[in-house]
């Protein structure tokens, strides 16, 4: 039996009490908290490891001094520009998914319309950087690892209390699968003294009324340089939140301690479902979690949705979402569903952008009963031609349902994460290949079974998803910001 995540970090909590390991005022134990509940599940060998991209550590080094001149020239560009940036958005080339027009956008910032026109993009360089335009205006982390170098003197004075802190946590896990190494320790604390060195020189010469992330956890040198300088900061929903989500639950101790912690002033949440639970995690309150929904859900839905027929003719077609994190699972229960009796049926699984070849192999070795996708292919245009979709816990099952397709959750590990669903009528649970079987007969015999799933399925989702999101995020960025510069020019 797996653990229990969330019980196992706040019994850690509450014997030792790690926020009170502080640095500067503030609590460092969140820096780690969500990776090492990640740790701690990947340990347990139910869970695949993140995907690591293998490089030649001189070649990343010389490739890393080849981008400078280019780094420092968009950075001076945009210190130059200062006055015109209201808005600076932490982001990463990850979220350059979507290719719509003629080039690629930001799955969470780009589909804004009207467009956040003072704002500039901060992009981590990971996967995808050839997709950014040529001509954009962007500042990105390639001086990071030189912000490391300055940091070192605040890393010595800090080294102290975070190791105490490592101590506390391996004196807990002892008798565990799992032990964290000082060497993965240091690493997560020299990037967020890093970041956070970077941030407060980078914020102090742009002086933006904003700071806005779409992921907090793992910015939080970023957001505690914005607070230091009053810079609000404000953060876009991602992913999936729920109960045992570790870098969104909290126990109530914690707030009553009234530790100062690197949360973000603001969640802006998909719906009312989302901005609902977080003050019942302990994460913020019930005021700053504002439900404006997503710009690239409502995109989707006016273009590749907005026609889209429930009465669609064989095969069958049924998208699986894949996650880097469930590639063992999900492959297995998917070669004991193959020898079903399963005809006039087109099972398509659609790897996650990050998944690695070595990932997308246990797929590929089900046989041609099964289509693989190509990773970077357009999730929302396969969607658009599908008429059921499966996944285990990811938020594609959040955003199908957003776009009324009929939406399966499979049983495996962790699924109960997105249980929400079920119990808001929104989706099915699945438990067994021989249930997977008996619901794919029931759609292709019954129709009206099918259609009346739609309707449920269109019916249920407003909980989850806040129309208009746009105009909600502009209407929040004018009262509680004022109306800005709104300049454009970049």
């Amino acid at each position: 039996m797996s653990l229990n995540i969330k019980e196992v970090i706040f019994n850690f909590e509450k014997q030792f009490d790690p926020f009170q390991y502080q640095v500067d005022g503030y609590s460092v134990w969140p820096v780690f908290r969500f990776t090492v509940a990640e740790w701690l599940k990947i340990s347990e060998g139910n869970f695949n490891k993140r995907a690591r991209v293998a490089s030649n550590k001189v070649q990343r080094w010389m490739n890393r001094l080849a981008a400078v001149p280019g780094t420092l020239r968009r950075l001076y560009r945009a210190v130059s520009l200062k006055d015109q940036v209201d808005i600076l958005c932490l982001t990463s080339t990850d979220r350059l998914r979507d290719y719509v027009g003629d080039s690629y956008k930001n799955c969470y910032f780009d589909f804004f319309y009207p467009p956040i026109e003072n704002m500039l993009s901060f992009y981590e360089i990971t996967k995808y950087r050839e997709r950014l335009k040529p001509d954009q205006l962007y500042i990105d982390d390639k001086l990071l690892p030189l912000a490391v170098f300055f940091a070192r003197p605040d890393f010595k004075k800090s080294k102290t209390v975070v190791n105490e802190l490592l101590s506390a946590l391996n004196t807990f896990l002892s008798g565990t699968n799992c032990e964290i190494s000082k060497q993965k320790w240091d690493a997560i604390w020299s990037r967020h003294i890093a970041q956070r060195l970077y941030f407060k020189w980078l914020l102090g010469q742009l002086n933006p009324s904003l700071l806005l992330v779409e992921c907090a956890y793992g910015k939080e040198g970023a957001i505690m340089a914005a607070k230091s300088l009053n810079i609000p900061v404000w953060e876009l929903q991602h992913g999936i939140i729920y109960d045992g989500h570790m870098a969104y639950t909290y126990a109530q101790e914690v707030i009553d301690n009234q530790y100062v912690l690197p949360f973000p002033d603001k969640v802006l949440t998909f719906g009312e479902y989302f901005s609902s639970l977080l003050p019942k995690l302990n994460y913020c309150q019930r005021e700053d979690a504002v439900a404006i929904g997503l710009p690239r859900i409502e995109f989707y839905r006016r273009t590749l949705f907005s026609n889209k027929v429930t009465q669609k003719q064989s095969p069958l077609k049924v998208l699986i979402s894949s996650q880097w994190i469930i590639v063992n699972q999900l492959s297995v229960f998917l070669k004991q569903v193959l020898p079903l009796p399963l005809e006039d049926i087109l099972l398509t699984v659609k790897p996650h952008p990050l998944e690695t070849c070595e990932h997308i192999e246990r797929y590929s070795n089900l046989g041609n009963k099964v289509k693989i996708a190509d990773p970077s292919a357009s999730f929302y245009e396969l969607l658009s031609d599908t008429h059921i979709h499966c996944s285990v816990f990811s938020t594609t099952l959040f955003e199908s349902v957003g776009l009324g397709v009929p939406t399966v959750i499979l049983n495996l590990e962790e699924s109960g994460n997105a249980f929400c669903l079920h119990e808001k009528n929104a989706a099915v649970i699945i438990n067994t290949p021989g249930e997977f079987q008996e619901l794919i007969e029931k759609v292709k015999h019954k129709r009206s079974f099918y259609n009346q799933w739609v309707e449920q399925t269109n019916k249920s989702k407003a909980v989850f998803w806040a129309k208009d999101p746009a105009k909600n995020f502009h209407q929040l960025l004018s009262t509680q910001l004022g109306e800005g510069n709104c300049v454009t020019g970049f």
